[in-house]
């Protein structure tokens, strides 16, 4: 999983934000991620999936073997039951990076926290933790009609998110947009924003 060892930016206290449009791959990235951190370094990922449920994501993970991966498939998660089930999958079950997918499921399940305090305190959790914490969140899909590459101007709530995220990046699939035989699996990441 290359896109994780040559990313160096998962580091301790972070808050790190993959923004990816519907059928790019987000989920099998952050399997994927997750299954290599786990296989490669022992290092245990809590997934809390807002959106499958256990079964699905383990479908992406098999085979997975003994590889210690921790899943909440927890649907309606309010923000203060998602910080201690965080807590408790860092102290009781030793998860060194925590990933969420995705961002929209939060927010409706958290109307009266608003975008920027939910954001803020999940920041406030990966300092506390002092783990990585990495948030995956959906673009429109009509704006891929514009510019199949994603930017910055699609993501809701810009200015609110980016004071309290380290790294916001896009997931994106050019192949996927204009199909070339040679093209259709590579996936990028790149980075669109830091502190």
């Amino acid at each position: 999983m290359n896109l994780y060892y040559n990313t160096t930016d998962w580091q301790p206290a972070t808050l790190t934000l993959i923004c990816a449009r519907p059928a790019v791959g987000k989920t099998p990235f952050m399997t994927d991620m997750a299954k290599y951190m786990a296989e490669n370094d022992a290092m245990l990922a809590a997934i809390f999936s807002l959106e499958m449920s256990k079964a699905q994501i383990e479908h992406y993970l098999d085979p997975i073997g003994q590889a210690p991966i921790h899943i909440d498939d927890t649907a309606y998660l309010t923000l203060a039951d998602l910080q201690t089930k965080a807590r408790e999958a860092v102290k009781e079950n030793g998860a060194k990076i925590i990933m969420i997918d995705f961002l929209q499921p939060l927010v409706d399940a958290n109307r009266e926290e608003g975008i920027a305090s939910i954001m803020a305190s999940l920041k406030s959790l990966a300092v506390e933790l002092n783990i990585p914490i990495i948030l995956f969140a959906l673009l429109p899909r009509a704006a891929a009609d514009a510019d199949p590459c994603p930017s910055l101007s699609e993501l809701a709530d810009y200015d609110a998110i980016k004071d309290c995220v380290d790294m916001i990046a896009f997931l994106h699939r050019p192949g996927y947009y204009t199909p070339n035989p040679y093209d259709t699996k590579r996936l990028e990441l790149f980075v669109a924003h830091t502190k």
